[in-house]
């Protein structure tokens, strides 16, 4: 984790990466990165036993990296939809090696792509897409 973790300033905040997975105890559930690092723990103080809600809780925080990366990639891909309006066909050709004229055909796939990405954390993290 950053040393300056502050959310909504200039500064870059930096996470554990991922995959992460959980871990159950008795009352608590941790979220383990893949190096081993303990990403959060989630305790029930007022009874020995897992709940629901800490493992719908539990299963969204395990998604995080993955959500973050599939925002990332949306963006770029916003990117470029924008771009292939502003941008000359050699400037589309050279910024991202694509043929401005695939217009719709390039743009369907990448949804296509995009969209598939965005239900695969979805299920992840346990919802209904």
């Amino acid at each position: 984790m950053s040393s300056n973790p502050q959310v909504g300033n200039s500064a870059k905040v930096e996470h554990t990466p991922g995959p992460w997975k959980t871990e159950q105890n008795a009352n608590s559930i941790d979220i383990i990165a893949a190096d081993g690092t303990v990403v959060a723990i989630l305790i029930n103080e007022d009874e020995l036993e897992i709940t629901a809600a800490m493992k719908g809780n539990a299963q969204a925080l395990v998604t995080a990296p993955d959500m973050l990366a599939v925002l990332r990639s949306l963006t770029e891909f916003c990117e470029i939809v924008l771009d292939h309006g502003r941008l000359s066909g050699g400037q589309m050709k050279a910024k991202y090696g694509m043929d401005p004229m695939l217009g719709y055909t390039f743009v369907e796939g990448h949804c296509k792509k995009a969209q598939r990405e965005i239900n695969s954390v979805i299920r992840k993290a346990g919802g209904r897409v």
